[in-house]
């Protein structure tokens, strides 16, 4: 999924888009800040 070119390898950009949309998706309340509620939140689905 964060592989976006497909080649195999992780680039520095794919990684840092790959966190920037892990770290969007847990900020459920688009604060652009992870309360501990939120940050545990991720590791439970």
């Amino acid at each position: 999924m964060a592989d976006l070119n497909g080649d195999g390898d992780l680039s520095g950009e794919e990684a840092g888009r790959f966190a920037q949309m892990r770290f969007e998706g847990l900020d459920t309340n688009h604060d652009e800040q992870l309360d501990l509620p939120e940050f545990q939140s991720g590791f439970r689905r």
